[in-house]
């Protein structure tokens, strides 16, 4: 499982002139971005990761598509998809909101 901070900055040149900085796993990203800690702001946990040699994406000329994309764990009779879980924290730590998507 990945973690992944999204956290609002100001950033000039962005329309809005606010941009989201983007931290996670050292290994994943392979930078030394020292890593806020999860109560620090809304974080993005990769639950389940795409099938590798799984579905690939697929242009409309290639015909349609060969279904949704299965997850690492998929097996023949047990069909998984590859999901996110995005979370934050309340004020003081508390548990705050959690919405989980699959892909």
């Amino acid at each position: 499982m990945s973690t992944y901070l999204f956290t609002p900055r100001r950033e000039a040149g962005s329309p809005t002139g606010i941009g989201v900085g983007l931290k996670g796993d050292l290994k994943t990203l392979g930078s030394d971005i020292p890593l806020p800690s999860p109560g620090e702001g809304p974080y993005l946990v990769i639950v389940e990761q795409p099938k590798q040699r799984g579905f690939r994406f697929r242009y409309g000329c290639e015909g349609p598509s060969h279904g949704g994309l299965p997850g690492a764990s998929s097996e023949k009779g047990r069909k998984t998809y590859p999901t996110v879980k995005v979370s934050r924290r309340e004020g003081g730590g508390q548990p705050g909101r959690e919405v989980t998507v699959r892909l």
